[in-house]
């Protein structure tokens, strides 16, 4: 059983910018992190979407997909399905990540079991956000700012 399996591999151009999308699916389990961080980040970093040497896309990505492996409302059904992941990276510009959650984190959820690596990501990228319903993380860096993302609100 593969810990990830690609969907899609997808290139455009936006202005004078290429974009490259790629959309994936991983199996709910930890050992599945480290590999498809490996994956986007060979990505992201060939589209130049971050500066030589930040890693704090990289963190912020390890920590989102913690996230999406051990947060749900507690229904069992979520620990067995596969977490959809999809990365859009406009070359030289910026890298966008959608992570779904499968199921919906409630706020409660988010302030308890999330707060801590949220607090992370947003150290490391430009904007966090939630779904309104939690069944998804949005992570977005801009290659323009400055190594060290700011802290917004979601």
């Amino acid at each position: 059983m593969d810990l990830y399996n690609f969907q899609s591999v997808g290139s455009e151009t936006n202005g004078e910018h290429p974009v490259i999308e790629v959309q994936l699916s991983m199996r709910r389990t930890p050992a599945a992190i480290a590999p498809v961080v490996e994956q986007l980040m060979r990505v992201i970093r060939a589209c130049q979407c971050v500066h030589r040497g930040d890693r704090t896309v990289e963190t912020a990505l390890q920590e989102a997909l913690k996230i999406a492996v051990v947060a749900s409302d507690g229904e069992t059904p979520a620990l067995t399905n596969d977490i959809r992941v999809k990365c859009r990276c406009e070359s030289e510009k910026e890298v966008l990540v959608m992570i779904d959650l499968a199921y919906g984190t409630s706020s409660r959820g988010r302030e308890s079991v999330i707060a801590p690596a949220i607090h992370l990501i947003k150290r490391c990228v430009d904007e966090v956000r939630f779904e309104q319903d939690g069944t998804s993380l949005h992570l977005r860096k801009r290659r323009a700012s400055d190594g060290v993302g700011r802290t917004a609100s979601f």
